[in-house]
């Protein structure tokens, strides 16, 4: 009887020992686990689930659930996790649990905190280019991405690097992505340039409306760039760009009425656009419009505007003789 029991206490002390150490590897297990709920969640677009499991293993220390919630905040998640809106974009509690990460050595922290505070990049941009989402497969960080690299933001400057990233999010579909391509092909910054590439994926993005894009092809179809040459092309995509409000592509067009490149030659629509143009500040469309007003072309003499140049840096051209009247068109970069 004796032996009987204390066979059943040594078993049970042995059970309750080995419950005790189950718990102890388990539990840790479950808490780590759900924490990668939450991070899964995120890239999910599932912000209930993210506050759900992130919030309790941020407080524990978890430095990419902190990472996760700094995102959160910086994105505008509302505290029920319904709402995404620029109205509740918190960026001191942002800040605050990306340097709570970064201290624990999360590095897409880091990257995010250098961003913010050393380059000044708004709160909505930076959130918007995150490392891991980038590898993910998300267009927008993809793009984003890309432009630290270029530019070396947070990271070695590398346009290899920049490429990559441009390359990835372009052949998605993004439009801001394809545009920044083609600048890298036109350039040779991070592949061989080639003007046939370049127009490839400017055409690319402004097929989807991206008016740097069309300001580029139109100017493309100006010089014979990687397509023959056509000033019909080159205004049906300055119109384009024209028509959303460029103020670039409105001097652009304006210039094309002016010398009957690729339309009917007419003054009022040079006029018309160069006014536009003009309004928004741009330069060279100021001196035009001035100059039209000076010579009474297309509009009646007047010398109101030309004066007004007077007070405007773009005064500064005429000491550049008949140099501004050859002036046709201008690429973005």
């Amino acid at each position: 009887m004796e032996k009987a029991e204390k066979g059943y206490y040594i078993a049970s002390g042995c059970f309750i020992v080995l419950t005790i150490l189950l718990w102890l590897i388990i539990f840790p297990y479950l808490r780590l686990n759900n924490g990668k709920k939450g991070i899964e969640a995120y890239y999910e677009q599932d912000y209930v689930r993210v506050i759900k499991y992130c919030v309790p293993a941020a407080e524990r220390g978890d430095a990419e659930s902190q990472y996760i919630l700094g995102c959160c905040k910086a994105l505008g998640v509302s505290e029920s996790a319904i709402i995404v809106s620029e109205a509740f974009q918190d960026e001191k509690a942002a800040i605050e649990w990306w340097g709570k990460a970064a201290r624990r050595g999360y590095e897409n922290a880091k990257f995010m905190l250098e961003l913010y505070n050393d380059y000044g990049v708004p709160i909505s941009k930076v959130v918007a280019t995150n490392p891991e989402a980038a590898k993910r497969g998300d267009a927008v960080a993809q793009k984003n991405l890309g432009v630290c690299y270029a530019n070396g933001y947070g990271v070695l400057q590398s346009w290899t690097e920049a490429v990559k990233w441009y390359r990835k999010s372009a052949e998605q579909g993004y439009a801001d992505a394809q545009f920044s391509l083609g600048v890298c092909y036109a350039n040779g910054d991070g592949v061989l340039q080639s003007w046939t590439e370049a127009v490839k994926w400017y055409r690319k993005s402004a097929e989807q409306g991206n008016v740097d894009a069309q300001v580029n092809l139109g100017v493309c179809y100006v010089k014979g760039n990687g397509v023959s040459q056509s000033w019909a092309e080159a205004v049906k995509w300055y119109r384009k760009a024209a028509e959303q409000g460029d103020a670039n592509a409105q001097f652009n067009l304006g210039r094309c009425y002016a010398k009957g490149y690729g339309v009917s030659q007419s003054r009022t629509e040079a006029v018309k656009w160069y006014r536009k143009s003009a309004e928004q500040g741009e330069a060279w469309a100021q001196f035009n419009l001035g100059w039209c007003y000076a010579n009474g072309d297309g509009v009646s003499q007047s010398w109101s505007w030309f004066v007004l140049c007077r007070g405007l840096r773009c005064f500064a051209v005429l000491d550049r003789g008949c140099e501004v009247v050859s002036q046709v068109c201008s690429a973005r970069k």
